[in-house]
């Protein structure tokens, strides 16, 4: 209950800040197209829909990462004999930056076209990662289930950064970037933030009162 209060707040507030300019716009037209995926995904639950720049749809679920070229699925499902498989099958996060495919699971996981296999990065110690957001000093903040905020240097490999770590604020929903700056919001357990990525300064705009 209190993570969907969180998400509806959210959505409603960047909502409000940022889609004024599609209130100018006289008519809206959008066309529905049915997609037939494979037998029996209609139970699959979707958590988040990108495309990359090759055309394809990637669909990341709680039964595997999909992607879709237009024809059929691909499914891309965890193999535990396989290391350079997917690090989970419930994938909650993606993130498409600079030609490059990063898909959230238990694991933060970079996909290679090529060999169509990933890189797996262990950034969340095997807790769920629900949001990714990479800034243009290479870093990739992360943030998921119970592990605070972590900041992830692509080029050394490993965490810098750690922040929001108290009991109240440790959940993080959602990263969302704010354009031509070095900030970005967060949505937490505690509520919704403003994070500086340049002097880590940390101001809450909302605060869930604890009864």
């Amino acid at each position: 209950m209190l993570k969907q209060f969180i998400y509806t707040f959210f959505y409603l507030l960047i909502s409000l800040l940022f889609c004024d300019v599609y209130a100018q716009t006289s008519e809206l037209t959008s066309h529905v197209h049915p997609i037939y995926l494979d037998q029996g995904a209609d139970t699959d639950y979707s958590y988040q829909v990108i495309f990359d720049d090759d055309g394809y749809l990637w669909a990341g679920t709680d039964n595997s990462l999909k992607r879709y070229d237009g024809y059929k699925v691909t499914n891309f499902i965890h193999d535990p004999t396989d290391p350079n498989s997917i690090s989970s099958n419930s994938i909650e996060a993606l993130l498409y930056d600079d030609g490059v495919l990063w898909a959230g699971g238990t694991s933060l996981n970079k996909y290679h076209p090529e060999t169509q296999n990933f890189t797996n990065y262990d950034v969340s110690g095997s807790a769920i990662i629900w949001s990714l957001y990479k800034d243009n000093k290479n870093i990739m903040w992360v943030g998921g289930e119970g592990f605070g905020l972590r900041g992830f240097d692509l080029q050394k490999n490993k965490i810098v950064h750690e922040f929001l770590l108290n009991e109240d604020e440790r959940f993080i929903y959602e990263i969302v970037p704010i354009p031509n700056t070095n900030k970005f919001w967060v949505s937490t357990s505690k509520g919704l933030a403003l994070f500086d990525t340049v002097n880590f300064d940390i101001e809450y705009y909302f605060e869930i009162k604890k009864s």
